[in-house]
């Protein structure tokens, strides 16, 4: 007799995303591995997102709230997920087939794994003019980069790190990834393109001045944090927006855990 498998709750939380949240569906649906609870919150759509979603079926559970931004949105699907690993897939992006099914294969490796994050490769969607300072050869090629979409997590993680901060409307992902270095998390490395990010009209990262803003909040935050626990020591943050220098940083982590 096999093993049973966990079940894993997939959170998509979607905005106004009825242009893409088939194919988002479409790309989790696809995955190797079951069981998934899938889980679509909308937070507050006035296009027809919903319409989109309920012709998918029984599949999927629909949870539909007040406007209040991704981390309240992701929240909302944590408060709902009844599995033991979590997933999250922003309703513009998409997996690659197999995702969860590899990143499943080293949490077996590894009991004491707490998240498993794969790399993210952007792409342009259909039609749209690349925004500016956008290479095709460098930023289309596969990255290690701090977005929830590309990773795999225990759901015990979100008790001790705590949830997404709702008052992050952009940020959130990289606010939360830092409160995960701070504890001291393990984390393992898959070097293989999980998540492809759509680069598109309506991104709200193209918004560079609240991105900018929120970021720096995020940041300020982590040091703060850092100087409460020991006001004496110096205050220096990973490089943690550079690909490169954050597989170096996570692969000495890992290397002295």
């Amino acid at each position: 007799m096999k093993d049973k498998k966990p079940l894993i709750s997939v959170i998509v939380p979607v905005f106004n995303g009825a242009e893409f949240i088939l194919e988002a569906v479409g790309s989790i649906l696809r995955q190797k591995y079951h069981p998934l609870e899938l889980i679509i919150v909308d937070d507050g759509s006035t296009d027809d997102t919903e319409e989109k979603v309920k012709s998918i079926g029984k599949k999927v559970i629909y949870i539909k709230k007040n406007n209040g931004g991704p981390a309240s949105a992701r929240n909302r699907g944590l408060e709902s997920a009844k599995g033991d690993y979590i997933a999250f897939l922003d309703a513009d992006d998409l997996w690659t087939d197999d995702k969860i099914e590899r990143q499943t294969k080293l949490f077996k490796s590894n009991s004491e794994t707490e998240i498993v994050l794969g790399f993210t490769k952007r792409f342009l969607s259909p039609g749209v003019v690349p925004p500016a300072g956008f290479n095709p050869g460098r930023d289309g090629r596969p990255q290690l980069v701090l977005h929830v979409g590309a990773g795999l997590y225990k759901k015990s993680i979100f008790d001790s790190v705590g949830l997404f901060d709702e008052k992050m409307l952009f940020s959130e992902d990289i606010d939360w990834f830092l409160r995960v270095i701070e504890g001291k998390r393990r984390i393992k490395i898959l070097k293989e393109t999980v998540q492809l990010y759509r680069i598109h009209d309506t991104n709200i990262t193209r918004d560079t001045v609240k991105n900018q803003h929120y970021l720096l909040r995020a940041f300020k935050a982590s040091l703060d944090r850092r100087r409460k626990i020991n006001p004496q020591k110096p205050l220096i943050l990973p490089d943690i927006l550079n690909p490169e220098k954050l597989m170096d940083y996570l692969n000495q982590k890992e290397e002295k855990q």
